[in-house]
């Protein structure tokens, strides 16, 4: 199984304490590959945006149309990679703060050497 398989729909809530570090490891690198994503698909609609001006400025109606279309299929995708993106930082902070609320839970060493008192 690929280590970016781990179901990223899973609730926080039901993941285990040793599983957390696992889950927050695998929802930053989906959120870098995501982030990479945007970039590239940032520059190719540049590009296709000077295509279009360029097929403008030549009267390449055909053209204008196909660029067109792609242009807004890229613009579409981008934007859903936004959203999967705003997705994976709400789940980043949710696991983090998770993680920071049983570490603070947990007892400290000092406070387990009291209670064997």
């Amino acid at each position: 199984m690929n280590e970016l398989e781990v179901d990223s729909l899973v609730d926080v809530s039901l993941i285990t304490n040793e599983g957390l570090e696992k889950h927050l490891t695998i929802a930053q690198q989906k959120l870098y590959i995501a982030n990479r994503q945007i970039g590239h698909l940032d520059s190719q609609i540049n590009y296709l945006r000077k295509l279009f001006r360029r097929a403008e400025k030549n009267n390449g109606h055909a053209v204008r149309y196909n660029l067109r279309m792609q242009l807004s299929i890229s613009s579409g995708v981008k934007v859903m990679y936004h959203h999967y993106a705003a997705y994976m930082e709400h789940r980043i902070a949710t696991i983090r703060a998770k993680i920071n609320e049983s570490s603070s839970s947990s007892p400290t060493p000092e406070e387990t050497i009291n209670e064997r008192i």
